[in-house]
């Protein structure tokens, strides 16, 4: 491999394109209506089948406020319902997104992808540095679907309405279920400073998933000393599968990072973001769960370290926070100006007061940065924890 191939950051391993779904609320009241579909049906968390599966977990979705991932039988009922809709082909996966962030205030990194093509190569900023473990061209769309708080859809007689805004991902992707690692990657990570693992909840066999963090793991062995890993959770299509990444990366990770409805997952309920008291006692029980020395919590309302190491990491984790916010209000026009726009606002008040509160309650373990006072009312939600990542990854290195 060639020397000029390194860099002090190293962004893996999945991506994707997404189809960026406009939501449209007649074109699903017809789908409801076309398909029969009761309010009152059970969503299961199982594959959805067909696009009657489809509509139903979205109106799930919907109804909670919650965002999340879920995987498709066939990537058919993909295509034809974005068809459905108008549409923004954009790039996927948390490793390009958040190198695309990261270009916007001057910062480069190398990539491993495992999906290449015309779009892929158009999107990736061209100082990117990248491995594809696939040599063949392939496209397998993740439908992106984006709703605003207070959103409606009406199912018969009742009126379903968003508590908050989400996004949800519906996915069918071999090459992302497949995880192949390009064997050059030891040789790009050589000089590394920080190595971000992300992308493994698509991987649905157990057996091929054991296999690949393997590999991960003996390449990660051969990272220089020094180096933070760093690996950001997902929404795995199979939960139990998350056990098993933990279990083997956990002598290999600095930081553990997830979002809110990640979070969720690992205590089996949802978490009162406007409580600090709950908060902590919940951040305290995740920590019992995951074996990282620090652990990251991005949500919508608050970002938060906690650990031994949460100090060292403070201009990361605010950096992090202006980076999302910042997609928050100017989407995919991320840019150094915006960026340092959104760093001058003002926090938001009552989320200025829980991190307080939650800061006091942690005695040194917790350090939390509070969202900001955002004055657009339309705003993106897709990408915010990609965006997270791509903020406070460089901060690590400048810090």
């Amino acid at each position: 491999m060639d020397g000029a191939l390194r860099e002090p950051i190293v962004l893996g391993f999945g991506n994707n394109v997404d189809y960026e779904v406009e939501w449209d609320s007649a074109v699903i009241e017809r789908l409801i209506a076309a398909y029969q579909i009761d309010v009152a049906e059970p969503v299961p968390d199982a594959p959805i089948r067909d696009e009657r599966d489809l509509v139903r977990s979205l109106l799930s979705f919907l109804r909670s406020g919650t965002g999340g991932e879920r995987y498709v039988e066939s990537p058919r009922t993909i295509t034809d319902f974005a068809d459905r809709f108008r549409y923004r082909t954009t790039l996927g996966g948390t490793a390009v997104r958040a190198a695309i962030a990261m270009h916007a205030i001057g910062r480069r990194c190398a990539l491993h992808l495992v999906t290449i093509n015309d779009a892929v190569r158009r999107g990736i900023p061209t100082d990117c540095r990248r491995l594809c473990s696939n040599d063949d061209d392939t496209v397998y769309p993740h439908l992106v679907m984006q709703f605003d708080r207070g959103r409606t859809v009406t199912v018969g007689a009742e009126r379903i309405t968003a508590p908050a805004a989400n996004r949800i991902i519906y996915v069918n992707d071999p090459d992302n279920a497949a995880m192949r690692i390009h064997p050059g990657f030891a040789a790009l990570a050589r000089d590394a400073r920080v190595v971000l693992v992300s992308g493994f909840n698509a991987v649905r066999d157990r057996a091929l998933l054991e296999a690949r963090i393997a590999c991960l793991v003996d390449l990660l062995r051969r990272l220089p000393p020094g180096c933070i890993v760093m690996y950001e959770d997902g929404g795995f299509h199979d939960p139990a599968l998350a056990a098993v990444v933990n279990a083997a990366l956990a002598d290999h990770v600095a930081i553990h990072s997830l979002n809110e409805d990640e979070w969720a997952r690992y205590l089996g309920h949802r978490i009162d973001l406007s409580r600090p008291d709950g908060a902590w006692h919940a951040l305290q029980r995740l920590a019992r769960s995951l074996a990282a020395p620090t652990l990251v919590v991005h949500t919508a309302r608050w970002a938060a370290l906690y650990g031994t190491h949460s100090a060292r990491h403070r201009a990361a984790i605010r950096s992090g926070v202006v980076m999302a916010t910042t997609r928050l209000r100017n989407g995919d026009a991320l840019s150094a100006s915006s960026y340092r726009r959104t760093a001058a606002l003002e926090p938001n008040a009552p989320d200025a007061q829980f991190a307080a509160r939650l800061n006091a309650l942690g005695g040194g373990q917790v350090h939390c940065v509070p969202s900001f006072a955002v004055p657009e009312h339309n705003v993106t939600t897709i990408g915010l924890g990609d965006a997270f990542v791509g903020g406070f990854i460089p901060a690590l290195i400048e810090g």
